[in-house]
C-alpha cells in the first residue's frame, strides 16, 4: 500500500537527506522524484551532455540551471526540500502532508562554513569572513537573487515555514516540525513522534547510515551536539554577525536562545 506525500522542507545542514532516506525506505513519496515529478527524457538526455562537456565549477552552474528549470516544472508540490517554501492549494488536493526541519542558527552557520553546499565564489577561511559574504541563491530556492550574508538564509526559510504553516492549517493540511538537536539525539524515535504530531502513523523506521562521508557514526554525532562542541567554532565577530542577520524574536520562537558575544573569545588570526 503506498504512503501519503510527505514533503519535508529544511535548510541545508538540518538533516534533510537522513530524514527522507527514513522516511523513504519507510515508504512514504518525499522528494519531488518520489512524488511524481520525475525528470522527461529530453531533460535526462541534457543532463547527460552537460556532465560530459564541462568539469568543475562550470558543470555545476550548468547543472544548477537545469535544476532550477526542473524545479519548476514540478510545481508547488514538487518545490525544492532546501526552497522558502510556498503555499498552495496542491498540497491539500493531494493529501500530502508537510514536516519542517529546523537547526539551532549558531550551529547551523558552523557547518555551513564547513560544508558551504552551492556557495559561488571563492571560499572564505575564517567562520566571520563567511558570514559578511554576500550570497547567491540558487533560482530553486525562491529567494532573492543575492542575500547579504549566509545568515539570511535561515532567516527568510524559517519566516516562510511559519507562513506557510498559518496558510496550510487554514486550509485543513497537517504540518509538523523536527529540530536538529532532536534528531540527531535520537533520529528513529524523534521522527516518530513528529509524525504521530501530524496525524502520521509510521511503521518501524530503520536508521540509516550516515549520509555524509566524515566517517561519524550516529552516536558521535549525539555526543558532538548533546556537548554543544560547535560553540568552539564561533568568536565574537561571527556570534554579532548571525544576531545581525537573525532577528531576536525569531530565534526566540524556535526555541533557540540568543548567544552574547562578549561570552566568546577572540580565535587566533
Amino acid at each position: 500500500m503506498q504512503r501519503p506525500i510527505l514533503r519535508v522542507f529544511g535548510e541545508r545542514n538540518t538533516g534533510s537527506r537522513a530524514v527522507i532516506s527514513l522516511l523513504e525506505a519507510a515508504g512514504f513519496a518525499c522528494s519531488g522524484e518520489a512524488a511524481g515529478f520525475d525528470a522527461p527524457p529530453r531533460e535526462r538526455a541534457l543532463q547527460r551532455r552537460i556532465e560530459s562537456a564541462f568539469d568543475g565549477p562550470w558543470k555545476h552552474v550548468y547543472l544548477d540551471a537545469l535544476r532550477d528549470i526542473r524545479a519548476q516544472a514540478r510545481g508547488p508540490l514538487g518545490q525544492w526540500k532546501h526552497a522558502a517554501p510556498r503555499y498552495d492549494r496542491t498540497f491539500r488536493e493531494a493529501r500530502a502532508r508537510v514536516l519542517f526541519l529546523t537547526r539551532n542558527p549558531y550551529s547551523w552557520a558552523v557547518a555551513l562554513h564547513r560544508n558551504p553546499y552551492h556557495q559561488r565564489g571563492p571560499r572564505q577561511r575564517t567562520l566571520d569572513g563567511f558570514l559578511s559574504t554576500p550570497w547567491a541563491t540558487l533560482g530553486r530556492e525562491q529567494m532573492a537573487p543575492v542575500v547579504p550574508g549566509p545568515a539570511h538564509l535561515w532567516r527568510w526559510k524559517m519566516q516562510a515555514a511559519l507562513d506557510f504553516e498559518e496558510l496550510a492549517r487554514g486550509d485543513g493540511v497537517a504540518v509538523g516540525w523536527l529540530s536538529f538537536e532532536t534528531f540527531v539525539a535520537d533520529p528513529v524515535h524523534a521522527l516518530t513522534r513528529a509524525l504521530a504530531r501530524m496525524g502520521v502513523v509510521a511503521p518501524q523506521l530503520v536508521l540509516v547510515p550516515n549520509t555524509k562521508p566524515d566517517g561519524r557514526s550516529a552516536a558521535d554525532i549525539a555526543e558532538y551536539y548533546a556537548g554543544e562542541a560547535w560553540k568552539d567554532a564561533l568568536d565574537p565577530d561571527a556570534v554579532w554577525r548571525i544576531n545581525d542577520q537573525i532577528p531576536a524574536d525569531l530565534m526566540d520562537g524556535f526555541g533557540y536562545a540568543r548567544l552574547r558575544p562578549e561570552d566568546f573569545g577572540r580565535r587566533a588570526a
